[in-house]
């Protein structure tokens, strides 16, 4: 055991207190009292023979009490100590319920090297064993997750302290990351956004970084303290040491000191985010010291730094017990402009915070953001966006009730460096806080509004603005979209925001985060609320839609057609439907599944009707801004659709979370023939093996981020922005914390530098992104599958965008059927994927698009209308499918083999005939095989069909296709006027060397896809040659 005199210790000591200045950027709205905290007494064990892991040898800790036993460890813990642990990842198993007591209590904790309490260590001592590695003690402090970082090549650097030098990490050394959750508590506990109580505050102490990379980004924390202000660990300070590399004699001391240091909440903060014009701004100086039981009074000196170059300042005196707070206003003449406060509270530390003066020429500055058939524009040029979401680095969603311009201003400058031009922000829950009355809008939530978008005004980035989520606010109504209460409430809320931000040229509203149709009590499904003012609403809805046409028709001939729909005997009423209908089940009893698909068109159709109630409200409020609806992947399921309300949003949006398996598909299905598309949300949601550990590696991480961002572009989307910039530890939830491209502790993932390349390469090229150049092939959406309890569509276009987009790179527009005579237009090819109907209304646009020359190639037998009834479509009969099938193929001379698994050959029919034919119609040609093959196992037979069937309608692959592509990588091609796109998405684990040739020619280019990323290269579609690659 060595260890280090106390004379070393001290002189070390005397150098780390020297200066400890304030560094902008760090902890953000907080730094640390320059005082030295008063001793405390320390507790070590010291079991003799007690395994090491993770960790140098012990070193003795200068007047620390050694416990030599389990027993004498318990009976050294009490509330003012300090346990100093130091066998890395191994601690006694027998230990825990006493440490995790002493944890509770308040007791502090220094925790040096390995990763905390991760190895279980069994057995009576001198025959101690070490249990495998296990999260499940991180899990019960709510520090969740460790991941090993290499750190070779590193050096550490404190992170405050300016005269200490940076030193080298050991070639070996790697870095524990944590992903702590601050928060076990709902602040709304109906809604599923909303954030809890902020029970820890975590303070960064030293960052290890790498030659060469950007010194504001370290990869990793090597060292901070959490501070611990309420729940069962009030009043506890933990410091974390997680190098693997031990730390020298000065730097225990310092991590000694800091673990001493009492934890502490003291914050600034204005009481506007944004003033106006003859209004005196002020600040609130707030101080909460967890189980202090003394006062104190502290003379605070205040520091205010403008536009001009003077900072003038002022002082006051502050007393605090366990909790203070004073209301200050601030002296001297306030012009237009942005104001950082500070202020030094001696033993409190020092706090900063940042508000606006209204400045009504730069709120009223930007330009003009509109959109073509394809991507954003600026002032008429093309803007394709790579963004990214944040609130706040400090109070995260509580941003627009605890303002903060400093911290916005800190990140916003930093989006703006790495070419990030859109940011996404907004409520995700709160809003009976906000607003309790109609019309009746908290003013200092608007003020903080208008403070967030004067600081990304200052640094040129366009704001989205989510203002609900999941399902619109009921403002004490019985349903979200038709009580008349809760659509009042929606539009004044509307409307009073777009008031006060009409001036505003780059803000762009996104009326709902992720919706569903349902109440707030069957979120994340398609169910009625079973409200009045629905029923009145949906048979509103039924009786045009179905009323006959004709003189002879009775007024309630509707309710024969419906009945007829819905399988219902003429005993049964027309109403809503039951629960059970949008179940599936073998055997159909009472279900009416009809009824749940009427409903889902009639949410179609609501909520589009809907958006255009929220638009215009905000149209009254006199702004003008582009509105979309953020949707997730339910929305290609039977949450509201992007290919339903397209027509009544500027952009649509897909946030790609999910289906990792099918990212091309979620973009495709998404961007509707005329309106834009961005992928408006994406990110990784943790997933755990059964052990609770993480499946992914960091890096994995980043390697699905590359190829998220690929495949949003990939798929036609003009941009994309990822979820989330700063880590949010404040919810009560275990995957939020694992979801940011900062960690909580400050360091970033190496997602961020992913994003950072995208952003540079798409900044280099945003006027290339012009003349987009749209697909010749238009995707039939069977909705009435997509929408219906026994729904096989997804499985159907999937097979589709895999076979003619993934394998012959012929891009696709996704038409849902319900929309087709809107829609449809005249493509060259219509691809129709096995589906057991088609409306009669798709039906009709389909032909009349074919009697004009386009080719429908289609599957399967589909003789019925979206209601299961007889219709006609090719004239063919039907007869049972087997699992499995064969059929002679489109080009002749082979036999395709088709296996059809699950309850597919159950469920439905092939079409008569042994192989695929032509027919003509009007113009136009019909490929049809017999068989639906959309629904059969993977096989190169789909893309041979489609291959053959698309030649004789005039459409090839942009690129030649050849048996030498590498295997595992997808190339799509996303032509434009003057630059053709390749996107490479590597999902192999190997990297790869590919080579793309054009279709006419042998000219070809090559290029590099690293194992499991993504590659944008942008080739001249002349010359064939690279211009840029990302």
């Amino acid at each position: 055991m060595s260890e280090f005199t106390r004379r070393r210790f001290l002189s070390a000591g005397a150098a780390w207190s020297a200066a400890f200045p304030f560094v902008r950027g760090v902890d953000l709205a907080w730094q640390p009292p320059r005082a030295r905290p008063a001793p405390r007494p320390l507790v070590t064990f010291d079991e003799p023979g007690f395994p090491v892991v993770d960790a140098a040898p012990l070193r003795a800790v200068p007047g620390a009490r050694a416990a030599a036993s389990v027993a004498e460890l318990t009976a050294a813990f009490e509330p003012t100590a300090i346990l100093v642990w130091r066998h890395g990842s191994a601690f006694p198993a027998e230990a825990w319920p006493a440490i995790a007591r002493f944890l509770e209590d308040g007791g502090a904790l220094l925790y040096v090297s390995g990763e905390p309490f991760s190895r279980p260590v069994s057995g009576a001592p001198g025959g101690r064993v070490v249990e495998p590695r296990t999260v499940a003690y991180l899990q019960a402090l709510k520090l969740n997750q460790s991941y090993r970082l290499e750190a070779e090549g590193a050096a550490l650097r404190r992170a405050r302290t300016a005269n200490v030098a940076e030193r080298p990490l050991p070639a070996d050394a790697w870095i524990a990351a944590l992903e702590p959750r601050f928060a076990d508590t709902r602040d709304f506990p109906s809604e599923s956004g909303t954030p809890g109580a902020r029970d820890a505050l975590l303070r960064p102490l030293a960052y290890a970084h790498r030659k060469g990379d950007d010194a504001r980004f370290p990869f990793a924390a090597v060292a901070y303290a959490v501070d611990r202000l309420r729940g069962p660990y009030a009043g506890g300070r933990w410091v974390f040491w997680l190098s693997s590399t031990p730390p020298q004699d000065d730097e225990w001391m310092w991590l000694l000191e800091e673990a001493a240091r009492a934890p502490v909440d003291f914050r600034v903060d204005p009481t506007f985010g944004c003033f106006h014009d003859g209004e005196r701004p002020s600040v609130l100086v707030r101080g909460h010291r967890p189980r202090a039981t003394d006062s104190l009074t502290l003379s605070c000196a205040i520091e205010v730094a403008g536009p001009g170059p003077a900072t003038r300042s002022q002082s006051i005196e502050f007393a605090a017990g366990e909790h203070g707070s004073i209301r200050v206003p601030l002296t001297g003449s306030f012009a237009p402009g942005f104001y950082r406060v500070t202020v030094d509270g001696g033993a409190l530390g020092r706090a900063t915070t940042g508000f606006w003066m209204f400045d009504e020429a730069l709120f009223a500055s930007g330009d003009a953001l509109t959109f073509d058939d394809y991507t954003l524009r600026r002032n008429g040029r093309a803007e394709p966006v790579v963004g990214t979401t944040t609130m706040s680095a400090t109070v995260h969603r509580d941003f627009l009730f605890e303002p903060n311009a400093a911290v916005w201003d800190d990140t916003f400058a930093e989006l703006a460096s790495l070419d990030i031009n859109a940011i996404r922000t907004g409520l995700w829950s709160g809003w009976r806080k906000i607003t309790t009355d109609a019309n009746v809008v908290d003013e200092s939530v608007v003020r903080a509004l208008e403070a967030f978008y004067l600081t990304a005004r200052r640094h040129g980035i366009p704001v989205i603005f989510n203002a609900f989520a999941f399902v619109p606010e009921e403002f004490g109504g019985a349903d979200p979209y038709f009580d008349p209460r809760a659509l009042e409430g929606q539009r004044a809320f509307l409307s009073t925001l777009a008031r006060r931000l009409a001036p505003a040229r780059e803000f762009i509203w996104d009326l709902i985060n992720e919706p569903s149709f349902a109440s707030p009590r069957s979120l994340w499904s398609l169910r009625p609320s079973r409200s009045t003012f629905e029923r009145r609403a949906f048979l509103a809805w039924l009786k045009p839609r179905y009323q006959p046409s004709g003189e002879t028709a009775s007024a309630d001939a509707w309710q024969d057609v419906v009945r007829r729909r819905w399988r219902l005997r003429v005993d049964q009423s027309i109403d809503l439907p039951q629960d059970d209908d949008f179940m599936d089940a073998g055997i159909v009893g009472a279900r009416r599944p009809y009824r749940a698909l009427d409903y889902a068109l009639f949410a179609q159709d609501a909520f589009e009707r809907w958006i255009g109630d929220m638009k215009a409200a905000i149209r009254e409020g006199g702004s003008s801004g582009a509105v979309t609806v953020g949707q997730d992947e339910a929305g290609l399921g039977t949450s509201p659709s992007p290919l339903f309300h397209h027509a009544s949003v500027d952009f649509t949006s897909m946030h790609t979370w999910w289906n990792n398996d099918a990212l091309l598909w979620d973009g495709m299905l998404s961007k509707a023939a005329g309106t834009p598309l961005l992928i408006s949300e994406t990110g990784i949601m943790q997933r755990h093996v059964l052990s609770g550990e993480a499946v992914r590696a960091p890096r994995e991480f980043a390697d699905l981020l590359s190829r998220k961002i690929g495949y949003a572009f990939a798929s036609g989307a003009f941009g994309v922005v990822q979820w989330c910039y700063e880590t949010n530890p404040f919810m009560d939830s275990d995957n939020e914390v694992a979801i940011g491209l900062k960690r909580v502790d400050g360091s970033v993932k190496p997602e961020h530098a992913v994003l950072a390349d995208a952003a540079r390469f798409i900044a280099r090229n945003r006027g290339r992104f012009d003349g987009y150049i749209a697909p010749r092939v238009a995707l039939i959406v069977p909705t009435a599958e997509q929408l219906s309890p026994r729904s096989v569509s997804s499985s159907a276009t999937r097979a589709a965008v895999r076979a003619c987009c993934e394998e012959l790179g012929i891009p696709v527009r996704a038409v849902a059927d319900h929309r087709a005579a809107r829609d449809l237009g005249q493509p060259r090819a219509i691809l129709l994927p096995a589906c057991r109907s088609i409306s009669d209304a798709g039906w009709q646009a389909v032909e009349a698009a074919v009697e004009k020359g386009a080719t429908l190639i289609c599957s399967g037998w589909f003789e019925t209308d979206d209601a299961g009834l007889a219709a006609r479509r090719l004239d063919v009969g039907r007869r049972p499918l087997k699992l499995i099938e064969t059929a002679a193929s489109l080009q002749g001379g082979t036999t395709d083999v088709f296996r059809f698994g699950g309850t597919i050959p159950e469920s439905w029919y092939a079409a008569d005939g042994p192989a695929p034919r032509r027919g003509t119609r009007g113009a136009g040609t019909i490929v049809h095989h017999p068989l639906p093959i959309e629904w059969a196992e993977p096989s190169g037979a789909l893309a041979r069909f489609y291959r053959a069937a698309l030649a004789g309608a005039g459409v090839r692959p942009l690129l030649a296709r050849d048996a030498s592509a590498p295997p595992g990588v997808v190339v799509v091609t996303v032509p434009f006027r003057n630059a053709w796109l390749l996107v490479a998405v590597n999902e192999s684990s190997r990297a790869q060397k590919v080579a793309a040739r054009r279709d006419q020619d042998a000219a070809q280019v090559t290029f590099d896809v690293m194992a499991g990323r993504a590659r944008m290269v942008l080739v001249d579609p002349r010359t064939w040659r690279i211009i840029d690659t990302s």
